[in-house]
């Protein structure tokens, strides 16, 4: 015999047995005392009754057609059922921008959020791409600039910037975070200084601060919880007034008058570039001051002409050329601007423009020699338009995005026509660092 009949012979075997003692009394007792689930069980119970005794019942053919049954069934193959797929998690639709980074692009966000988050890598693709969660941010761009408007406390920004970008600048409101210039790579950050935490004390990441390896998916995460950088500076109490400057140090007649500065407080060279930025009701404040390599002759003097372009929101608001030479004992003298104002790209006004040579005017002092505490000086003299003065407050150390500058004076400016007055500090081989709302971003 086979060892797979012997098998089957034993599994029957165990069957062998006697049949139970059952009788036809004894079922349909059982059926009638059930009800109709008890009839049912209980037939069900005498058929397999019967067939077990069927089964033993000496020369019973039933174990020979089990065995030939059995032989005949084989194994089938395992058949394993593929596991359920994964739930796919439908991810939050992403909005963005993708912009040509010409020869220089800033990325502006114009919030601080308390929980923002940017990470920032570089590709080799030809575009800037900003991309964030739909409804985080909207975006606008302009021929230089990005401006992402982010409110809220919380947004996840992903910005991928052209290895071959030439100049990419991330800032947050008026600071910068990262400057990528060529193959360098500058993250700044910024901490709060002082007891209110008012003022930005800008840090470079050393870490960051290394040469970006030329392999893809470099990438740093920053924060867009900055400090709040937009407070006045105006330090200590002012100083009080002490002497007067006379106006005849930059009178026309006078010779040696020179259309560039060595001023230290007000350095005029061509090509020098100052940035500004700050936030005033709400709206960004942007002052870009470029000396030009143009020249103007005012009152027999040949000035030098200096650009200021004001952006509020993004949205040109004025443009001036303002005049300037330095006599030959270092004091800086205004000699007046042109003015235009701009509404919706359209010039709607020249409100404030004067020259030192038109009627009755005469040309201003716009930094003294030596300014020290106390000094006063007449800025503008033109009666009836523009009769601006100045007088030296203070001085000390002042933080502004750009740095921290040690040597600095602050000057009050006071115009008599309204009762107006305001404050700007002037740092020690830098000009310009703070004009009211804005402050120094950069210079060069």
């Amino acid at each position: 015999m086979r060892p797979d009949d012997e098998r089957i012979d034993a599994l029957l075997r165990q069957l062998d047995h006697a049949p139970p003692a059952v009788t036809s009394e004894m079922v349909v007792a059982r059926a009638r005392a059930g009800g109709g689930w008890g009839r049912r069980a209980a037939l069900i119970m005498a058929a397999l009754g019967l067939a077990g005794a069927a089964y033993a019942f000496p020369g019973s053919p039933l174990p020979e057609w089990a065995r030939t049954a059995a032989r005949r069934i084989k194994p089938g193959p395992i058949v394993s059922l593929p596991a359920p797929a994964p739930t796919q998690v439908p991810l939050a639709p992403l909005a963005g921008i993708a912009v040509a980074p010409g020869r220089s692009l800033v990325i502006l966000f114009t919030h601080y959020q308390a929980q923002g988050q940017v990470r920032v890598s570089l590709t080799d693709s030809a575009r800037v791409l900003v991309q964030a969660p739909g409804g985080a941010a909207t975006f606008t761009s302009e021929a230089d600039r990005l401006v992402i408007d982010n409110p809220g406390t919380s947004a996840g920004f992903e910005i991928r910037i052209p290895r071959a970008a030439a100049r990419v600048e991330i800032r947050v409101r008026g600071a910068r975070i990262l400057l990528k210039q060529g193959p360098r790579v500058t993250v700044t950050n910024l901490r709060p200084v002082g007891s209110s935490g008012e003022q930005c004390q800008p840090t470079e990441d050393p870490m960051s601060s290394a040469r970006i390896s030329s392999a893809l998916g470099v990438a740093v995460a920053l924060s867009l919880a900055g400090c709040d950088s937009t407070s006045p500076l105006e330090g200590s109490e002012d100083a009080a007034f002490k002497q007067e400057l006379d106006l005849a140090l930059c009178a026309p007649s006078q010779s040696g008058f020179s259309s560039s500065s060595t001023n230290p407080y007000f350095p005029i060279q061509v090509g020098k570039v100052w940035s500004y930025e700050g936030e005033e009701d709400g709206e960004l404040e942007e002052l870009t001051i470029t000396v030009l390599d143009d020249t103007e002759i005012v009152a027999g003097v040949t000035t030098r002409v200096v650009e200021e372009r004001e952006k509020i929101d993004g949205k040109l608001v004025e443009v001036s050329r303002n005049y300037f030479a330095q006599a030959a004992d270092g004091t800086v003298c205004y000699f007046g601007e042109a003015v235009d104002i701009y509404q919706n790209n359209q010039v709607i006004s020249h409100e404030g423009a004067w020259r030192a040579d038109q009627p009755g005017n005469g040309p201003g002092i716009i930094m003294p020699a030596s300014p020290t505490p106390g000094l006063k000086f007449q800025m503008e003299d033109a009666p009836g338009i523009a009769l601006d003065e100045g007088l030296v407050v203070g001085t000390g150390s002042v933080t502004v995005p750009a740095g921290t500058f040690t040597q600095t004076i602050r000057v009050r400016e006071f115009n008599p026509l309204d009762g107006d007055k305001g404050y700007k500090w002037y740092a020690a081989g830098v000009g310009l660092i703070i004009d009211g709302p804005v402050k120094l971003i950069e210079y060069h």
